[in-house]
């Protein structure tokens, strides 16, 4: 995942592992992007049942961006 800064626009892109190309999937615009921005990633996961058994490693999927401010 990138995420590009212009002027007031924020704009998300995505690459599969296997490819070069990028692909946007998203575009935010708010007049206090002309200043400084900090970003920082939440990850959150979701376990059916009682969770993995036995199988410590995992695969993150994005299957949504979206843009907060706190």
């Amino acid at each position: 995942m990138k995420l590009e800064k212009s002027g007031t626009k924020l704009i998300a892109f995505f690459k599969e592992g296997t490819g070069n190309d990028w692909k946007k999937i998203g575009e935010y615009e708010a007049p206090w992007l002309e200043q400084t921005v900090q970003v920082g990633m939440a990850v959150y996961a979701r376990f059916a049942g009682d969770g993995p058994k036995m199988q410590p490693d995992l695969r993150a999927i994005f299957s949504d961006i979206k843009i907060e401010m706190q």
